[in-house]
């Protein structure tokens, strides 16, 4: 059977990829992560590693040999990439090379996670995979930097381009806008949404189907897999509040500025999902579609 390797499988995309795939039953599956496992379960390998020490992450690789390899291990927080730029470089950039250079000797076919940060955002309409990347914060510049670096090898690859990733996270993983909407208004909390944030909010069950599209044909190149939907951050979680019958009087809308936020990021930043489409076949639920499978009896968390 076919060997694929998980990276960053105590993620919130990483495991849910993780879980996909082994309910499909035709693989077998290795995963990695920083820490140890954050929810054991039989039909995988897992391990606890750090892909920053090459010497670690090369004799894992020769150890197990994947045939596939998919790469959802990344510091993401905007935060923490611009506080700590020489470790977000270490796992978001260096890591990438070592990976890349292990697929080229090996055959191997590289899956990587990018994001739309690449992007700067200052115009209104959807971005195409044939875009200019012009990232706005470092976040955005490593993961510029790892798609230039795995279009240039030239080793067969695919990067998939995700956006505002929303579903039920794991106990112990960070939540995500979904999450916070509904767990603050649920309390009767007031939050602060920005309405000049344009994005298309993307069901992780969709990144993972997209993920077997992919796996299925092995299909190379960059993939834009984002929700149908372009909305601002305030108007998505209104319509989160409407679904669920929450008081829409809590949500504050506000703008970037207001709240302080002191990182750039891009204002619209909406992906064309076109290609993957047609390319792939994917097609991804709408936002209330999607609402109603986390909602369904077997998807609540109890």
């Amino acid at each position: 059977m076919t060997k694929i390797l998980i990276l960053g499988a105590n993620g919130f995309i990483g495991r849910k990829i993780l879980s996909d795939l082994l309910s499909v039953g035709t693989y077998n599956l290795y995963a990695c992560s920083r820490t140890a496992d954050i929810k054991p379960e039989k039909g995988y390998v897992f391990t606890q590693l750090d892909i920053t020490n090459d010497e670690e992450l090369n004799s894992y690789l020769s150890l197990i040999t994947p045939d596939i390899i998919i790469n959802a291990a990344a510091i993401s927080s905007l935060q923490d990439c611009e506080l700590n730029r020489s470790k977000s470089l270490n796992v978001n950039v260096d890591s990438v090379k070592l990976l890349i250079e292990y697929a080229r000797q090996n055959s191997v076919f590289f899956i990587h996670l990018s994001t739309d940060f690449v992007f700067n955002g200052y115009r209104k309409k959807l971005y195409t995979e044939n875009d200019t990347p012009d990232p706005l914060n470092f976040y955005g510049h490593t993961k510029a930097r790892a798609e230039e670096l795995i279009v240039n090898s030239k080793i067969k690859a695919a990067v998939l381009r995700v956006e505002v990733v929303y579903g039920e996270p794991l106990e112990g993983q960070h939540g995500n806008i979904f999450t916070l909407v509904r767990d603050k208004l649920s309390k009767g909390e007031i939050i602060k949404v920005v309405d000049d944030q344009y994005r298309t909010p993307t069901f992780v069950d969709d990144v993972c189907i997209a993920v077997r599209l992919v796996i299925k044909k092995e299909t190379e190149g960059i993939f834009h897999i984002a929700g149908p939907e372009y909305l601002s951050i305030s108007d998505f979680a209104f319509r989160i509040a409407r679904y669920y019958g929450y008081n829409e009087n809590n949500i504050q809308v506000t703008t970037t500025r207001a709240i302080g936020d002191n990182i750039e990021r891009p204002r619209y930043s909406g992906l064309s999902i076109q290609k993957a489409r047609k390319r792939l076949g994917y097609n991804p639920k709408t936002i209330l579609k999607s609402l109603e499978i986390l909602t369904s009896p077997e998807n609540i968390r109890l």
